[in-house]
């Protein structure tokens, strides 16, 4: 029996099942940018939805996003969000996959096929969280929503999480590049 030739076999098959562990419990078996399978509740918070328009620097109702003045494109939004369910992505760009129920996927199909073309701001506490380009209609119960830093992306998470920030809009960065 050639016993140098087994244990090297044997240390070999160690390495490999122990380099297996490792990424795994690093990337618990998830690929970059998927979402966690922990599924978290947002009790208590509300996400409204507006499409937003260029505005001119000095209008009273202009909200400034990544530098730009906009304004909301409708009195109420067009879609709330509510003690809704989510799970966090981590990647190069962290962010939320936020769950929605029947009665918002529709809301999210009808205002992604009425406002196709135009930017939707996701809004938190009269602050813009994010605001994508429309670029097809939407039909599906889960909704992606991305943060251009870890920042921001721990503000968020932190009132989610039930944290009271005094004063949010001085808190979250809307100074990132656009969305595009």
């Amino acid at each position: 029996m050639n016993w140098a030739g087994l244990n090297r076999g044997f240390i070999s098959f160690i390495m490999v099942v122990f380099s297996f562990c490792i990424l795994s419990a690093c990337t618990g078996g998830k690929k970059a940018g998927e979402p966690s399978d922990k599924v978290l509740k947002a009790e208590g918070i509300t996400f409204s939805v507006y499409p937003i328009k260029a505005g001119v620097k000095g209008d009273p109702r202009c909200r400034k996003y990544y530098g730009d003045c906009v304004f909301f494109g409708t009195d109420n939004p067009i879609m709330t969000l509510t003690g809704f369910e989510y799970t966090k992505i981590s990647a190069k760009k962290p962010g939320l996959m936020i769950h929605l129920g029947k009665k918002e996927r529709q809301e999210l199909h009808r205002a992604t096929q009425k406002y196709l073309g135009t930017q939707l701001a996701i809004v938190y506490n009269q602050v813009i969280l994010h605001a994508p380009k429309i670029k097809t209609v939407i039909d599906s119960d889960k909704l992606q929503m991305t943060f251009c830093n870890r920042r921001n992306y721990k503000v968020i998470l932190s009132v989610l999480q039930g944290a009271l920030i005094e004063d949010f809009s001085k808190e979250y960065d809307c100074g990132c590049a656009k969305d595009k």
